[in-house]
């Protein structure tokens, strides 16, 4: 858990264009653990990250900060090691947790924080992270982009100029219904990415 939070904190606070202060953050990231089990209480006081159950304070850790001159993500490393403990404490009393694992855990944490930061971003697995790029490659391969539209509908986002897409006479804008006589809906992008892709080695 703790090198996960090493490298998604290290990116947040490098490339976040509107400074957040690590407490902030890593309150943001402990709520993750509320909403999975709400008789936890994350607080941030004086300087000092606390997570409390229904009778008992569980954890308490100081906010690192970066030295003076020290870029934001110089933070990152002691905020991870901060928030990786703290978790271990509140998995170690919940059920709940315990329940939803270490992914689970990331997962509502990270949600939470982008909820604050960011909307558009999201929590993948190392395994979804990998279809996703796999199904990039492949729409990349077809020249175009696929994108949810009106209601369900998917749309061609984007159509590179002299690619595959563009040469058989697809535009931005055009809907793309079926792929092979399957129906396919914004509801699932994925499946529309697979089913242009073909069988491997196709």
């Amino acid at each position: 858990m703790q090198a996960v939070f090493t490298v998604a904190l290290e990116a947040v606070l490098e490339r976040h264009l509107e400074g957040a202060a690590p407490g902030e953050i890593a309150l943001w990231s402990l709520r993750g653990l509320e909403v999975l089990e709400p008789l936890l209480q994350p607080e941030l006081r004086a300087g000092t990250l606390l997570l409390s159950g229904p009778e008992r304070l569980l954890a308490a850790r100081p906010v690192p900060t970066p030295p003076p001159g020290a870029p934001p993500e110089a933070a990152a490393m002691p905020l991870a090691v901060a928030l990786a403990a703290m978790f271990e404490a509140a998995w170690r009393t919940s059920p709940p947790l315990r329940r939803a694992g270490a992914e689970g855990m990331l997962r509502s944490a990270f949600e939470e924080l982008f909820n604050h930061l960011d909307p558009y971003s999201r929590y993948m697995t190392p395994e979804e992270a990998q279809a996703a790029r796999a199904r990039r490659v492949g729409q990349a391969g077809l020249g175009l982009r696929l994108a949810a539209g009106r209601g369900h509908e998917v749309v061609l986002a984007a159509v590179m100029p002299d690619g595959p897409a563009a040469r058989a006479g697809l535009q931005p804008g055009d809907r793309l219904l079926a792929v092979d006589g399957v129906p396919v809906s914004a509801r699932d992008l994925g499946l529309a990415a697979t089913l242009l892709e073909g069988p491997a080695g196709g």
